[in-house]
């Protein structure tokens, strides 16, 4: 063992270990070295988690959108193997518990928060609109329609003089 790197470099998974038991006492009994190398299949994934809980350990308990993904994961597969004392971070815009899949101004926060946050930054290129249900998005195709706005200037029905 090279006693020059930290021990969160060489056993991360036994730091993770360490830092969920002391934060949650259900999660004794939880084989956690197993459920991360099945959650986390790459080893830099487990480092960054250990450096991160040790440097704020209150990110299991706390509820803040704030860290990097791999702190929701865990929390979520620790849940359903059983453990009670942990929270999942809630959205940053919206508050709710959901997949935490975007970032904005530095917080976690839902897919829903992240296409509302995306339409509103770039509204419709015929009307302006910024109304989301009258937007469809065709992501594939980099097409945006929307419906025509009140102020169309389409010709109208009356007879011409």
């Amino acid at each position: 063992m090279d006693e020059s790197l930290p021990r969160l470099a060489i056993e991360p998974e036994t730091v993770i270990g360490e830092i969920v038991r002391s934060a949650d006492s259900s999660c004794a009994t939880i084989d956690i070295t197993a459920l991360l190398e099945e959650v986390f299949c790459y080893r830099s994934q487990r480092r960054t988690l250990a450096e991160v809980l040790h440097t704020d350990a209150e990110l299991l308990t706390s509820g803040r959108p704030e860290g990097p993904r791999t702190v929701e994961r865990l929390i979520r597969a620790l849940q359903a193997k059983g453990a009670t004392g942990l929270v999942l971070p809630g959205c940053g815009k919206c508050g709710r518990q959901r997949p935490l899949t975007a970032l904005a101004d530095g917080r976690r926060i839902c897919r829903s928060c992240a296409n509302r946050r995306q339409v509103q930054a770039n509204p419709c290129g015929i009307c302006g609109s910024i109304d989301m249900r009258a937007w469809i998005v065709t992501a594939l195709r980099g097409v945006v329609r929307t419906r025509p706005a009140a102020t169309s200037t389409r010709p109208s029905n009356s007879p011409a003089a």
